[in-house]
Order: structure tokens, then C-alpha cells, then sequence
């Protein structure tokens, strides 16, 4: 694969329909435990996405499966997106995501899928 053909499309397609994207961690007390106050980590600029991960549950019948939309952000690889931990949360459309996993695409060194994981607020 030609490297800069990659980084060229993947950064046009960012540029063109991308956001900003602003990741916050909770700071920490004097027990190392979270507080309510959160820090700003990075803002990063990607597309959100979504891909399709599949739930199979055993019952006295079979087995049942189902689908669950796994929210993704695509994003060069920047300094900003390696100060991303897991458990670092994000804002978007109204809901609440913590991120989940931080995948080099291919192993490149060139984009970044965030891999995100809805926080449910029990309503």
C-alpha cells in the first residue's frame, strides 16, 4: 500500500466531513479516586462511525444473537491522539461515550480507529 496515498485520502475525507472531537478525564483525589471535575485531554479532529459487533447468548433453546452498534472515531495519528487512555470520555450528539481502545489501522503509523463504548445514564 502506498503510505501517502493512505494519509492523503483518510486526511481529505477528515478535513471535508470531520469535527472536533474533545476528550476529558476525570481528576483524581488525594485516594487516586475519580471526582466530578473533569480535565481536558485532547481535541481531536476525526469522522465518527459505527460498526457492527455481534452479542451471542446461550439459552435451553440455542443460542440467540443480536447485533450492538460499536461507536468508532477515525483519526490520524497525532500527538493529541496519543494522549488518549482507556476510560477517557467523550460528549457527542447529546450521549456519553468512554473510550474503549485506541487501534493503529494496519499497524501504519498512520490513522487511528478510537473505539467507544456509550456510558448508560439509567434512563
Amino acid at each position: 500500500m502506498n503510505n501517502y496515498f493512505g494519509i492523503t485520502q483518510i486526511s481529505r475525507a477528515i478535513k471535508t466531513h470531520g469535527q472536533d472531537f474533545i476528550f476529558k478525564r476525570a481528576e483524581l483525589d488525594i485516594n487516586n479516586e475519580p471526582t466530578d471535575r473533569y480535565n481536558t485531554v485532547a481535541t481531536i479532529q476525526g469522522l465518527f462511525h459505527q460498526t457492527r459487533g455481534y452479542i451471542t447468548k446461550n439459552t435451553n433453546d440455542g443460542t440467540q444473537s443480536r447485533s450492538k452498534p460499536q461507536p468508532q472515531i477515525l483519526t490520524l495519528l497525532s500527538e493529541g491522539s496519543k494522549l488518549l487512555l482507556l476510560g477517557d470520555e467523550l460528549e457527542y450528539n447529546q450521549k456519553r461515550y468512554t473510550v474503549t481502545g485506541v487501534d493503529d489501522i494496519n499497524n501504519l503509523g498512520i490513522a487511528l480507529d478510537i473505539s467507544l463504548e456509550e456510558i448508560d445514564n439509567g434512563t
